[in-house]
This record gives structure tokens, sequence and C-alpha cells, in this order.
């Protein structure tokens, strides 16, 4: 009994399966006998016009969304790309000064205070910790960009100052006793100090160039999204015309089908 009534439950589930999937071959619409769930030779060619129809409405819909759809996402993907583009060369300007901060590498090994590097001129001095230790501190960074530097041999009579010097600052001084190694040592630190400062000029001159370089290239993709948003405008306006214009066809061309379907099976389809 249980196996029967499985069998009937398992055939009852196989027919409605069946029976719904004929129906939904066969959409139904409020008709006339013969142009229904059973149609005749003429019913059949009704439907046929009648699907053949919907199915070009839907087609001028669609295919006129698609455009609309394109246009937008190909302005999307360029204005993306202009963004990435814009956003890379903001990286490289600022990394440029960040180049520009830096001290660089050291230049020889510190002569007294002063300690040399490619962007900067340190002046160290000595901290004792509570600890008792001792340990080098940077007190100042001076920018080369600026930097007058001169060597003092006349001022003092047992030392030889290196007076150093930025535009609109106070002067410093560093002293170093009057000895004959002194005098020569002195002499070519302050020469490698204005030689590298003639270096440090030639490097922020470089970045200045790339600077330029780089904001002509800014100037550029700016411009390319000014023109691709107007480009856009135009678009998406003549997409959207398109897609109003298709769906007025496309409603006008149901409308006439349906009113066809109307004529022979005496209803007006739901859909």
């Amino acid at each position: 009994m249980t196996i029967a009534v499985g069998l009937l439950s398992a055939g009852g589930i196989l027919t409605l399966f069946c029976a719904l999937s004929w129906f939904g071959r066969r959409p139904w619409h409020p008709s006339r006998p013969g142009y229904g769930l059973f149609p005749s030779p003429e019913g059949r060619e009704a439907l046929k016009k009648l699907r053949e129809g919907r199915e070009a409405s839907n087609l001028l819909k669609n295919e006129a969304l698609a455009e609309l759809s394109k246009v937008q996402q190909h302005f999307g993907d360029s204005f993306r790309r202009l963004e990435q583009e814009r956003r890379a060369l903001e990286e490289r300007r600022t990394a440029l000064w960040q180049r520009a901060q830096e001290p660089g590498e050291p230049q020889g090994e510190p002569y007294g205070r002063l300690h040399l590097h490619e962007h900067v001129l340190l002046i160290l001095g000595e901290e004792v910790s509570e600890e008792g230790e001792h340990r080098v501190e940077v007190k100042e960074s001076l920018p080369l960009a600026g930097l007058r530097v001169e060597l003092d041999a006349r001022s003092l009579q047992h030392h030889v100052c290196i007076r150093m010097a930025l535009p609109d600052e106070h002067e410093r001084s560093e002293r170093y006793p009057r000895t004959p190694e002194h005098e020569a040592a002195v002499d070519t630190f302050v020469v490698a100090i204005r030689n590298q400062v003639r270096v440090d000029h030639r490097f922020r001159d470089g970045l200045r160039r790339e600077e330029a370089d780089l904001i002509t290239e800014m100037e550029r993709v700016e411009a390319d999204r000014a023109s691709g948003e107007e480009q856009r405008r135009h678009d998406v306006a003549s997409a959207k015309a398109n897609l109003r214009a298709a769906l007025s066809r496309a409603r006008t061309d149901r409308d006439a089908t349906f009113d066809a379907w109307q004529e022979k099976a005496g209803f007006r389809p739901w859909w």
C-alpha cells in the first residue's frame, strides 16, 4: 500500500512537472476558442506573430538599454584610468620633494661637530643620559640650498672658524684650534661644503624640471578629463534619446501586435 501511494505521488509530481513545462512553452492569453491552449492552425499563426512581435519590441528596448549601458561603462572605465594616472602623477610629485627633504648620504666623516650630507650640513652635539652614557645627537640641520659658508682665519688669533649662514637667518660659527693641520683641514672641508652646495643646487634644479614635467602631464590629464566629461554628456544624452525613441517605437509595435491579436482572438493580451 505504501509503495503504491509512493508511486502515485511520484507519478503525480512528474505529471505536474510535465504540465508546467508544457504551459511554460505555450504562454496562455485570454482568447476565443482556437487561439488558447489548444490552438487551431490559424491560432498557431496568430500566436507566432504575437510572440515575434513581443520579442521584436523587447529587442528594441534591450538594444537601446545595452547601448546606454555601454556608453556609461566606456566613460566610467576611461575616467577611472584618468583618475589612476592623476594619482600616480601626484604620488611621483610628492616623492620628488620627499627626496629633497631627506639629508641624503653622508659625504665623508664628520669634522668636529659638522657632518656633511648630500643635502644638509648637520651640526652635532654630545648628550649625556641619566645613566651617564655619552651619545651624539643632531643639534641643527642646515639645508645646503642657499647655505653660505666661509673660512675665517683672521678674526681670532688662536682659532680658525667656519662661518655658516642661511638666507635671512643668523650666522653660525664653528671654531678650531689654529694649527697648520687644522688650517689645511678646515680649508679642505669648506671647499667640500661649497662643492656639495653646487651639487645640491643642480639636484634641486633637476627636481624642479621633473616637477614641471609632472605638472604638464597633470594638466594634460585634467584636460582629457574635462574633454571626456563633455563627450560623456553628449554621448549619454544621445543614448538616452535613442532609448526614449526605442521605447516609444517598442510600445507602438507592441500595441499594433496586441491589436492584431485582439482582432483575431477577441481579447487583448495581458503581457
